[in-house]
């Protein structure tokens, strides 16, 4: 089945307008990422927009526009970037966020070199642990490639060094009550999300994907909006390499399961319906007349990874 990333609809200065106001526009850009343009557009414009020290938050937003448009030949453009030249926190983060592409988009030999450069350069750099939620996404997009044993170390001894103040309840000891919440709160957060999607890729295919469709529509432990990307980017895969019918059938089950409770007005059941109807809509799929009539009565947002905005 031939199922597009996007149907074409905007092109040349439009194209360009569009994609520069969401990656450079910061605060003012739109919510998401463009849609209906043409994928090779997509690439043309990273490649002679973005450079090596274009602001990371335009780094940032252009892992979100890629992810969408899986346009993975212009990677090694991105790794330009990790140049080994990071002075500020913003150098770190730049960096980050293209090792998040990079464990996203990448092939395994720009993956394992991603891996040993978030080991070896930016988790050493003085300005680590202020990109800590940066890393941590890294972290996770890298899987199951990497390992989080150096982040680890590296906050363990910050924790180290910030206890050696009078009082540690008193604002001298603010830093370590941070960095230990950190250690004990934030980094296994990430963790368990790390082994939620190892344990997934693991899986055999049949169990793999209800547990991805459980991840997209926020039904499974894994409550993550990184890892929900992830998971619609896999399913979108199989649907268009595979079986699309699996993966509409799939979704078509959980949609059906809420659609009485989305009905009587519960939201979260309208969640559901909404982001699984339009799933199967985007994947090339039907709904048939009981699911329309769900989709119609439901209250949800409409902001979804898998829909073209169409």
């Amino acid at each position: 089945m031939n199922i597009p990333i996007t149907i074409p609809r905007v092109e040349g200065a439009e194209a360009d307008h569009r994609l520069a106001g969401f990656i450079f526009a910061g605060h003012y850009a739109p919510p998401r990422v463009p849609r209906g343009i043409r994928p090779e557009l997509v690439s043309t414009f990273i490649l002679t927009r973005i450079v090596p020290d274009s602001p990371a938050p335009a780094y940032s937003k252009t892992g979100e526009v890629l992810r969408f448009y899986e346009r993975t030949d212009v990677v090694p453009h991105l790794m330009l970037a990790l140049n080994g030249q990071e002075r500020s926190l913003a150098d770190v983060q730049r960096s980050a966020y293209v090792l998040q592409t990079v464990g996203d988009l990448g092939t395994p030999e720009q993956i394992a070199h991603a891996v040993g450069y978030f080991d070896r350069v930016l988790v050493p750099h003085h300005e680590s642990i202020g990109a800590i939620g940066s890393l941590e996404e890294a972290l996770i997009a890298l899987a199951p490639a990497g390992s989080s044993k150096a982040l680890s170390k590296r906050l363990a001894e910050e924790v180290e060094r910030a206890s050696h103040v009078a009082n540690l309840r008193g604002p001298d000891g603010l830093r370590h009550r941070m960095l230990t919440d950190i250690q004990s709160n934030e980094l296994p957060g990430t963790l368990f999300v790390i082994e939620g999607k190892n344990k997934t890729l693991a899986l055999p295919p049949v169990e793999r994907r209800a547990e991805l469709v459980a991840v997209y529509l926020d039904q499974s432990d894994l409550k993550d909006p990184q890892l929900q990307v992830w998971a619609a980017r896999l399913l979108r895969h199989e649907a268009m390499t595979g079986d699309a019918a699996a993966v509409q059938a799939e979704f078509s089950t959980a949609l059906d399961g809420d659609a009485h409770k989305a009905s009587k007005g519960d939201k979260d059941a309208g969640f559901v319906v909404v982001r699984a109807a339009q799933a199967i809509l985007y994947l090339q799929g039907k709904l048939t007349a009981a699911q329309q009539k769900a989709l119609d009565l439901s209250q949800g947002g409409a902001m979804n990874f898998l829909w073209d905005d169409l």
